[in-house]
């Protein structure tokens, strides 16, 4: 749903660019957008106390990182050792547009859980490398639920009430 709320309105699309399954080493979607010459890559954390659990340094300077295994041919040769056939594609794919396209890399660390505001400074200064133009982005616990509670309302058709069905007539 993420997808759907905050990259792109087309459902399709948002869902092709998930990519799950073990091996993808914390790529949980890539979504190109070549109206708008964007690559956005996504690493979700889904945590069931929402706002409880710190996210560790590894995790987030772990995403950030991918931009400059993307930038670089040496580390993205090593990268796409363990790395799932499917993601690795993907990224492939990404890395030619970004290099040799222009196109921006927006990197996405979604979790329900908390990030410091110094790791979550550290982890964006690390996604800007030189060669290439990157952003990182943390969307944490209290910004995924004011983008879900917009998403619902105003983008979502309305989800009817469990309650309705037991006043509706038997048909």
């Amino acid at each position: 749903w993420f997808l759907r709320a905050y990259i792109t309105a087309d459902e399709m699309e948002a869902a092709e660019a998930l990519t799950g399954g073990s091996n993808d080493k914390g790529i949980d979607a890539v979504l190109i957008d070549d109206d708008t010459k964007n690559v956005f890559i996504v690493q979700g954390k889904y945590r069931e106390n929402l706002g409880k659990k710190n996210e560790t340094r590894n995790d987030v300077v772990g995403f950030a990182e991918v931009a400059y295994l993307l930038a670089e041919d040496e580390e993205f040769a090593a990268f796409k050792e363990s790395l799932s056939t499917e993601v690795y594609e993907r990224l492939a794919k990404a890395r030619r547009r970004l290099l040799k396209d222009g196109y921006r890399l927006r990197l996405f660390f979604v979790t329900t859980g908390k990030c410091s505001a110094a790791l979550e400074k550290e982890a964006r200064h690390i996604a800007q490398v030189q060669t290439l133009p990157a952003t990182l982005e943390v969307v944490d616990w209290q910004r995924v639920l004011s983008v879900l509670d917009y998403y619902l309302r105003d983008v979502a058709p309305p989800v009817r009430s469990p309650l309705a069905f037991l006043d509706a007539p038997d048909v």
